[in-house]
């Protein structure tokens, strides 16, 4: 099955050219065809394809965060766990360089000889170069197999364990979305002729469909393909996203105008509440609030966080779609507009709050003699938030003040020599049931900024309490601790000398 699978994605490579440096001695635009033959071994296609020699530049073991004493049983999990956030296909951190890279280091410690690299190191598998091509502009070049990266994982992974074949699968399913994430419509096209399943669900969490992909980079002859017979519009991932929703959120109008022929929802909600139009709206895309409201998408609709199309247009003081908004609400809530007329008066965005202003304060000719009362004044209100954010602050205040003092009792005490850390004589105090507060000594090797007398639960541990960047001295100095961690030189805070060798924490007044 796996020479199967791998004759069926490597036998033929057609790459089309148009540098004139591309191959050597090959007219510009010629199609080239690479043949890869059974009478060679795959080692040997794998090494001339890659360009790699026995030059030592990087090791194997690095580059898999492995030690060199490590156990081959722990390359397989190393590479999985690395490949699940650096596959191309990784939205953020996928990067395909170090991929390629991850690829030949698994290959390399998969081998019989897969030992000798304790001992040397490797070639940088991100500098490695066909014989009279470069590898980069390969990639790149108009036209060119966009499934070579995964055909090299493919070739390379020959000397690895043996591929079963749902695993085989998955890779042909990787290389599958990595061309609709590049809208590719040729290599899509060849690649469904060859077997590939649209609708293969990935075993690493990628939760997307080739659709949302398509969606979500743009790719109107893709989406189109997708959607025949308008299925695949309605799926959802498991925050509640929809094709539609990407495709609003990055602003393809033509990839919504095709769904929504497709009868994809104009008022689809995910987990949050969002709709398309709430996403078009606080990403300034204009033209795509005014298709999705002609299509029938609720301007009134509000998210768990009672945020509007309006609003979030108004927060992020996008004018052009607040205007498209405004005009297409005839019924105006007076409460929402004072909402919108804060967040560009909080935020910064005049051409907001000028917006604004001409509904609350029409000219006088406009206003119905028998309007009703409309609620308190716009300054009312706005004091009245300014309260209520200030009580806020003040309560928070005073928790992070109660937090404190809890630090400070645990702090108190006597501490007696425990040992030593990095020459300098460790001091602990028991908190019982295993638990225990010590002052040590950490030198610079982790850094300048950590060179200094630290106050944390354990020695070198993750949570400390206070630091003091008093290097000299041999002992904890007596002041000058920063406490809290991030705050300010505590004064009250002072060590001192106590009975036995012992030292103690003291603080100032603790308020209750």
């Amino acid at each position: 099955m796996r020479n199967a699978v791998l004759l069926a994605f490597v036998c033929r490579i057609y790459i089309l050219s148009s540098d004139p440096a591309g191959f050597s001695g090959v007219r510009p635009g010629v199609r080239t065809r690479i043949r890869l033959t059974a009478r060679r071994s795959w080692e040997e296609d794998a090494d001339e394809l890659l360009g790699l020699t026995e030059k030592t530049k990087e090791n194997p073991f690095d580059i898999l965060r492995l030690s060199r004493d490590s156990e081959q049983a722990l390359v397989r999990p190393a590479f999985r766990k690395l490949a699940a956030v650096l596959h191309p296909d990784v939205p953020g951190t996928g990067d395909a360089a170090s991929f390629r890279k991850l690829l030949w280091a698994y290959r390399e410690l998969s081998s019989p000889d897969w030992r000798r690299w304790a001992r040397q190191r490797a070639p940088d598998a991100s500098e490695v170069r066909l014989p009279g091509i470069d590898l980069e502009d390969l990639f790149q070049a108009p036209g060119a197999h966009r499934c070579l990266k995964c055909t090299f994982a493919l070739i390379i992974g020959a000397n690895m364990a043996p591929v079963d074949e749902e695993e085989a699968k998955m890779w042909q399913a990787v290389a599958f979305r990595g061309a609709v994430d590049k809208g590719d419509l040729e290599e899509v096209n060849e690649m469904l002729e060859n077997g590939s399943n649209p609708n293969y669900k990935m075993p690493d969490g990628s939760n997307w469909t080739v659709l949302m992909l398509a969606s979500n980079g743009g790719h109107e002859e893709l989406v189109q393909k997708f959607t025949k017979g308008g299925k695949g519009v309605s799926d959802k991932d498991p925050q509640g996203f929809q094709a539609i929703m990407l495709a609003a959120i990055k602003g393809h109008a033509n990839v919504c105008r095709s769904l929504l022929e497709k009868k994809a929802d104009a008022n689809a909600c995910n987990e949050d509440g969002e709709t398309p139009l709430m996403m078009a709206a606080a990403m300034g895309h204009q033209e795509l609030v005014r298709l999705l409201l002609d299509a029938g998408a609720d301007a009134n609709c509000q998210d768990k966080n009672s945020m509007s199309a309006l609003k979030k247009a108004s927060r992020w003081g996008h004018v052009g779609c607040l205007k498209t908004l405004l005009a297409e609400l005839p019924n105006l809530d007076l409460r929402e507009m004072k909402h919108c007329l804060l967040f560009g008066k909080l935020y910064g965005h005049p051409e907001v709050v000028a917006e604004i202003q001409k509904v609350l304060e029409p000219p006088e000719e406009d206003i119905e003699e028998d309007a009703v009362d409309a609620g308190p004044e716009l300054d009312d209100w706005e004091e009245m938030y300014r309260r209520r954010q200030a009580e806020k602050e003040k309560k928070e205040k005073k928790e992070q003040q109660t937090q404190t003092n809890l630090v400070k009792r645990i702090l108190e005490g006597s501490y007696e020599e425990k040992g030593r850390n990095h020459g300098r004589p460790v001091f602990r105090k028991s908190l019982g049931q295993g638990e225990s507060v010590a002052i040590y000594y950490w030198d610079e090797k982790d850094g300048a900024d950590c060179d200094g007398w630290w106050i944390g639960a354990e020695v070198g541990g993750d949570m400390v309490f206070a630091f003091n960047i008093n290097q000299a001295s041999m002992l904890p100095p007596r002041s000058g601790w920063r406490f809290p961690l991030r705050g300010p030189v505590d004064h009250s805070l002072r060590i001192v000398p106590g009975p036995d060798g012992t030292v103690q924490i003291q603080f100032g007044d603790i308020s209750s």
